[in-house]
């Protein structure tokens, strides 16, 4: 008996747990919220959701002002290039923005100026993409040689890296800057600089499209030194 009263109980409780985390997922993003549709992390079309769906933004005025918005709202430094004739292939259902007018120091896409939300007179022929500049580099050194730095929030810092993982998370980062692999990964000290750690415990597999989609654990939170900043050689 004590079992069948108990169970309503667990019952409730499940389904109670279950709907937070259903509503938790369906109200985690917020309305102008961007993503990148295409083949690589940091190049796309332009995505922004809105009342539960995701639609493309008309590329009517669209430039370089309004990619920088774009990169930087998502974590890049900056903007390589702007394209509105659907680079990275059309969309599909709804255009939420169009004539979308930024500054350029706004912090979201949503704060530059446009039509309203809905409000266009284009079609996906005319969806706009970016093209967003790598949020990692080499620090001082040969072209192809030195510390990684990676971009977040506005400044750049070191990656402390598992040391177990270190020519996986070397592979990534060559590929992310345009080499064909790495030769080698190094948490030696011949590559310190006076540099803040952004990025702590890196973890990679090696095919990971940037190092920030490794595994880590956490921005600006470490516990290492600069014998695990990660330094790499790319080949050329």
């Amino acid at each position: 008996h004590r079992d069948l009263h108990s169970f309503p109980t667990r019952r409730s409780s499940d389904l109670t747990l279950f709907s937070f985390a259903l509503f938790y997922q369906i109200t985690a993003l917020e309305a102008g919220s961007l993503r990148l549709a295409g083949n690589t992390t940091r190049a796309g079309r332009v995505e922004i959701y809105y009342e539960g769906n995701w639609g493309s933004v008309c590329a009517t005025s669209w430039d370089i002002v309004e990619a920088n918005v774009v990169c930087r709202e998502l974590g890049f430094p900056g903007a390589s290039s702007a394209s509105g004739s659907s680079l990275y292939g059309g969309g599909k259902g709804q255009i939420w923005l169009d004539n979308v007018d930024c500054s350029g120091i706004e912090s979201r896409l949503i704060l530059c100026s446009h039509n309203g939300w809905g409000s266009h007179s284009c079609n996906h022929d005319n969806d706009a993409s970016v093209e967003c500049l790598p949020a990692v580099r080499l620090g001082a050194g040969e072209s192809n040689f030195s510390r990684v730095e990676v971009h977040h929030s506005g400044s750049w810092g070191a990656a402390c890296v598992n040391h177990l993982h270190i020519f996986s998370a070397a592979t990534v980062v060559c590929k992310e800057l345009g080499f064909p692999s790495a030769v080698n990964g190094t948490g030696l000290p011949q590559y310190q600089q006076d540099a803040s750690v952004v990025l702590h415990n890196v973890t990679c597999s090696g095919n990971e499209m940037s190092i920030i989609n490794c595994i880590h654990q956490g921005w600006k939170l470490h516990d290492c030194n600069e014998n695990r900043h990660l330094g790499v050689i790319c080949q050329t």
